[in-house]
């Protein structure tokens, strides 16, 4: 089955339920008292995808706690395709592009390849010695994308795409995912996309660069974005 086809890519519960996979492999652990047992999902309309209720200090708690995610407005999921985006097509996928293909704003896009930067580089995903515009992973075609309007629809309907019929029917904005997947012509290594997840999701945005090694530094993460943030730049003027 197709790495894309993954649920955690277009339904929020399933990307948390990943995180969280990666987070407590051993099951959910409280992040205010430390209890493993009496823990349970916050369910109901309104509760939002992945919260957790500890009956011990009876509070509530989301794998994202200390991740890079926290704190963040864009949906998990969304996350996990700019991952994919940047790692399989970095040559080719700059942050106004996920700015299109993701439906946000420019700056949150440039905010999403400077958290993502130092992890996917140090995955060897991106070469360090070139800019985040120029390097053309193994299994990408290198040219760019053009670009095209957020509002713009999809070329790739359901008819064109020979996939199982989902319980909950995507979004169209995942189509358009699937479509730049596609465009680029990316090999889709799940295996070394599984690890790249677990770099990223266990990646504290409390850490201090130097206590995370050389490949995780910020002058990395500003010459990984740097052609990136002037093209922003541009866009916007």
């Amino acid at each position: 089955m197709s790495i894309i086809l993954k649920p955690y890519f277009w339904d929020e519960p399933a990307a948390h339920a990943k995180l969280e996979e990666i987070v407590w492999p051993n099951g959910p652990v409280c992040l205010h008292c430390g209890a493993t047992d009496r823990i349970g999902a916050v369910v109901g309309k309104g509760a939002r995808a992945g919260l957790k209720f500890c009956c011990r200090c009876r509070k509530q708690f989301r794998a994202t706690i200390g991740t890079m995610f926290e704190g963040s407005h864009v949906p998990l999921h969304k996350w996990f395709q700019a991952c994919f985006l940047l790692s399989a097509g970095g040559g080719a996928v700059s942050a106004y592009q996920l700015h299109l293909r993701l439906e946000v704003t420019n700056k949150t896009a440039l905010g999403i390849v400077q958290r993502l930067a130092a992890v996917i580089e140090g995955a060897g995903c991106i070469s360090p010695d070139d800019s985040f515009s120029r390097a053309a992973p193994v299994g990408c075609s290198r040219h760019r994308l053009r670009g095209q309007p957020a509002g713009a629809p999809s070329t790739v309907g359901w008819d064109e795409l020979p996939w199982v019929k989902f319980p909950t029917q995507p979004r169209r904005q995942y189509l358009r995912f699937a479509e730049t997947v596609r465009a680029l012509g990316c090999v889709e290594d799940e295996i070394g996309f599984e690890r790249l997840l677990t770099m990223i999701g266990t990646y504290g945005i409390d850490r201090a660069p130097e206590k995370q090694g050389p490949i995780f530094g910020l002058p990395r993460a500003h010459s990984f974005a740097g052609q990136a943030s002037r093209e922003l730049e541009h866009a916007a003027a």
